[in-house]
């Protein structure tokens, strides 16, 4: 999971400094962080096949959320790094990403609904988990209308026993069987977006406190 891993690192190294005010830790890494950084400008826009966290489903190349946690970890690389350059090339990629459509199921934003799971397979979606991160940590990769737009997407698929984590749910292509479950976990991150549009969260939240609360499921809560 090279491209994850990667901009994760970035992730939570700018939460680090965000919240502590040290600027200072990172820098004795600086040489390993530049090569890292290296390797998002180079791989972010279009992932080559690889695995994301949820190792359920198999690798593909030019996943969306891949591509855009990658583009949010090259921002945090930026700022670490003190390499403006980085943050040129990841505003260019959350253009065509985003902008653009490369990353969305129609031609054109406006005529756009969700961010797909690959490139130009526009039924498809998932959960852009990483998407907390460029809200919380203020990073703004993306404008905030792109998590709207696709908080509104979410509220369409939501299902009795809550949001699968990728759809369209009957598509046997991810794990070869129809996806009916989620990760309340990575949900969780997502929840944090509807922070801001507080008619998702009532909506999506008592999928998780209710079941988590009713003692019906026996099965471990992951």
């Amino acid at each position: 999971m090279p491209l994850f891993e990667t901009s994760t690192l970035f992730i939570l190294m700018y939460a680090y400094q965000k919240y502590t005010g040290d600027t200072v830790w990172a820098q004795s890494y600086l040489p390993l962080l530049e090569g890292y950084a290296k390797y998002l400008a180079a791989n972010s826009l279009y992932p080559a096949s690889q695995l994301i966290s949820v190792d359920a489903i198999h690798a593909t190349a030019n996943q969306t959320a891949l591509a855009i946690q990658s583009t949010i970890g090259l921002i945090a690389a930026s700022i670490i790094t003190r390499n403006s350059t980085y943050g040129t090339i990841a505003a260019s990629f959350a253009k065509t990403i985003y902008d653009d459509a490369l990353g969305l199921d129609g031609a054109t934003l406006a005529e756009s609904t969700h961010f797909t799971y690959n490139y130009g397979k526009t039924d498809t979606w998932n959960v852009l988990f990483a998407s907390y991160s460029d809200v919380l940590l203020e990073l703004n990769t993306f404008p905030p209308a792109a998590w709207e737009l696709q908080s509104t997407w979410y509220a369409s698929q939501i299902q009795e026993e809550g949001l699968p984590f990728a759809g369209p749910i009957t598509d046997t292509s991810y794990v070869g069987s129809p996806i009916r479950w989620g990760l309340t976990d990575w949900s969780e991150l997502f929840y944090l977006l509807p922070l801001l549009f507080s008619s998702c969260l009532a909506l999506f939240f008592p999928h998780i406190t209710v079941p988590l609360t009713s003692f019906i499921c026996m099965l471990p809560f992951s």
